[in-house]
């Protein structure tokens, strides 16, 4: 009897464990069928992601290829392959000429440092092409650089089309100089013509300050010629800057006496105002050339029995300080968008003038470390000014 209750007992338990058992794969089949329709969720975003990245890579018209350490393609888009990129290939095999440029691009990437618009000439089926490259870091999974992502655009075409304007601008620079070169040299011939002829006539007179008169205006003519030729020739070389001590008052004396004869043509009087003994660790030579073009500028608009002024100032101390020379008139002024574009290459206000003047000013500042400024002047004219670095300045005059 005892038997058979605990034979009960035990088929009781075990139906209850069976039923518990039930339950439970009951619950792992669902659990299983969630997960199942998870991954396969998962698994179409997956693709989605990818297509749609596939579809990205196809419309870029940059080729575009990821590579790992040892510079393998793992992956490439259309346009890589149309310029012959091979999967599972060195990147550099389809570009004879880049490997030095590809292998640095790539060592930067995997030191975490992007390369952008590296150009070099590469030879591909017999042609010459300039490629630009740019590559960045591709991470792995551990977050670590594991390769680089390479793109690169043929550029030969821009750069002939650049190439081709950068010289039709020259021609048309050039064009615009033999034009203001020719009118400005024949307009003082023509005058220097007649003021021989008319020298000659009074000389056979006898007529000596008539004569006298002529000779000072063929030097004026020779003046304009002169600032006109070393203008262009300023212009046309490379500006090589020779520091050496010089004396600011005796530039601007040298710069004034250079146009002596344009100013008794113009009846003008200029007035050097700077005191002795200023010193300036300068190139002499290119210093007076500027000052001499703001002086020509200023006595050019300046009225008859006017006065030109050339004076020095200092702003500020230290290394931010700056030294000033400058030049003023009393002549019609300028205007905000005159001063705006007066330094730029053949840009004069007169019916005379190549334009080039105000252009070197600016250059001969720049290669001092400074820089040019024009501005009306308070009360009428203009203010002419050379800005260079205050450490130029070795000694200020009493």
């Amino acid at each position: 009897m005892r038997a058979m209750v605990e034979e009960e007992k035990n088929i009781e338990a075990l139906q209850q464990a069976l039923e518990l058992f039930n339950v439970h794969a009951e619950r792992l089949r669902g659990t299983h069928d969630a997960l199942k329709a998870r991954v396969q969720e998962l698994t179409s975003e997956v693709q989605t992601l990818r297509t749609r990245l596939e579809n990205i890579l196809a419309s870029i018209s940059d080729g575009v290829a990821a590579l790992d350490a040892s510079m393998n393609v793992t992956a490439l888009n259309p346009a890589a392959a149309a310029f012959g990129v091979t999967e599972g290939a060195k990147l550099a095999a389809a570009f004879p000429g880049a490997d030095e440029v590809l292998r640095q691009a790539v060592e930067n990437a995997l030191a975490g440092r992007a390369t952008s618009a590296l150009e070099v000439e590469v030879s591909q089926r017999g042609h010459k092409k300039i490629l630009s490259f740019s590559a960045a870091p591709l991470l792995g999974r551990d977050g670590t650089e594991a390769g680089a992502v390479v793109s690169f655009r043929d550029v030969t075409e821009m750069r002939k089309l650049k190439a081709d304007l950068e010289r039709r601008e020259r021609l048309a620079e050039l064009g615009e100089m033999a034009a203001a070169i020719a009118h400005e040299i024949r307009n003082p011939l023509g005058g220097l013509r007649l003021f021989a002829g008319l020298a000659r006539n009074a000389l056979e007179r006898g007529d000596a300050i008539s004569s006298q008169k002529h000779f000072s205006a063929i030097a004026s003519g020779i003046d304009e010629i002169d600032v006109t030729i070393e203008n262009v020739l300023t212009f046309a070389r490379d500006m090589e800057v020779r520091i050496a001590p010089a004396n600011l008052r005796t530039l601007a004396d040298e710069a004034i006496a250079d146009l002596n004869g344009l100013f008794v043509e113009a009846g003008v009087y200029v007035e050097n105002r700077i005191p002795e003994n200023v010193m300036l660790k300068v190139d002499g030579r290119l210093l007076r050339r500027a000052m001499a073009n703001l002086v020509d500028n200023a006595v050019k608009v300046q009225n008859a029995g006017g006065a030109v002024e050339i004076w020095y100032e200092t702003i500020g101390t230290g290394e931010d300080g700056k030294l000033c020379v400058v030049v003023a008139d009393r002549g019609p002024g300028v205007t905000e968008e005159q001063a705006a574009e007066c330094f730029l290459p053949f840009r004069t206000g007169r019916a005379e003038g190549t334009g080039l003047g105000l252009t070197i000013v600016e250059r001969v500042a720049e290669a001092h470390g400074g820089s040019a400024e024009l501005k009306p002047r308070p009360g009428g004219g203009a203010v002419a000014r050379i800005i260079l670095p205050l450490g130029l300045l070795v000694r200020e005059g009493a």
